[in-house]
C-alpha cells in the first residue's frame, strides 16, 4: 500500500503534465510496506494545449487514496506548484519547451489549482474530468478549451477524423501562426482572454457539479 500524500502526489504530477502515458508498468511500488511510490518513464507528458484526448492514468486511477479529499500535505503541494509556476516555466522557456506544451502545463496547473483549492475535490474526480469516457467523444476539460477559445475570439472546431470518426480539435491555423511568433499583439490579447475564460470555467459551480456526475458515470 502507498501512503496518502504519496499517491495523491503522483496524482497531482500526471495531472499537470497530462500524462498520456501511466499505465502499470510506469509506476513502481519500492521498498519496504509502506510503499514509495516511483514514477517512470515521462516520454509521452506535455502535449499541445489543443490536443488533450489522450490522458491516461491508469496506474492509480482506482486507488483508494485518490478517492479520498485531498489532504493537507497534498493541498501544500498543490499551493507550491501554483506559486512557483512563473520560475517553472521561465526554466522550461530556457530549456526551449514549447510554447504550446507549457500552455498545456498552464491549463492543468490551473484546473488541479481550482479543483483542489477551491473545489476540495479528490484527485480521482479531477482526473475522470480529463479524460475521454467514450474514445470519439470529447472529454470535459477538451469541452472547457473549446469554450474558453470561443470567449477569446480564438477561431477552433472538432472535427470527425479517421476510422472511427473521433472528435480531434483543430484551432484556426492564422491563430496558431501568430501564437508561434509569439509577437502579434491581438494574440498576447486572445491568450490573457482565454485563460481567464478558462479560470471562470474552473472556478465555477458547474465544474465541481460535472466532477460529481463524472464520478457516478463511473461507478
Amino acid at each position: 500500500m502507498v501512503p496518502l500524500d504519496d499517491a495523491q502526489a503522483v496524482a497531482c504530477l500526471d495531472i499537470r503534465v497530462f500524462n498520456t502515458d501511466r499505465h502499470p508498468g510506469n509506476l513502481l511500488l519500492v521498498g519496504e510496506r509502506p510503499h514509495k511510490a516511483a514514477c517512470i518513464d515521462h516520454g509521452c507528458v506535455l502535449p499541445a494545449w489543443w490536443a488533450l484526448d489522450c490522458a491516461q492514468f491508469d496506474a492509480w486511477l482506482g486507488w483508494p487514496q485518490v478517492r479520498a479529499p485531498p489532504s493537507p500535505a497534498t493541498v501544500s503541494l498543490v499551493k507550491e506548484a501554483v506559486e512557483q509556476l512563473p520560475e517553472t516555466l521561465e526554466e522550461l522557456e530556457r530549456l526551449e519547451l514549447s510554447t504550446q506544451a507549457q500552455w498545456t502545463l498552464r491549463i492543468c496547473t490551473l484546473w488541479l489549482q481550482r479543483a483542489v483549492l477551491t473545489h476540495c475535490l479528490p484527485l480521482r474526480s479531477i482526473a475522470l474530468l480529463m479524460v475521454r469516457t467514450d474514445p470519439p467523444e470529447p472529454c470535459w476539460l477538451e469541452h472547457q478549451v473549446a469554450q474558453a477559445c470561443r470567449d477569446a475570439g480564438i477561431s477552433s472546431k472538432f472535427v470527425p477524423e479517421g476510422k472511427y470518426q473521433d472528435l480531434v480539435f483543430h484551432v484556426d491555423h492564422k491563430f496558431l501562426q501568430a501564437f508561434a511568433l509569439g509577437k502579434a499583439e491581438w494574440a498576447k490579447r486572445a491568450e490573457k482572454l482565454f485563460f481567464s475564460a478558462l479560470d471562470a470555467l474552473f472556478s465555477s459551480e458547474k465544474a465541481k457539479e460535472e466532477a460529481l456526475e463524472a464520478e457516478n458515470y463511473w461507478l
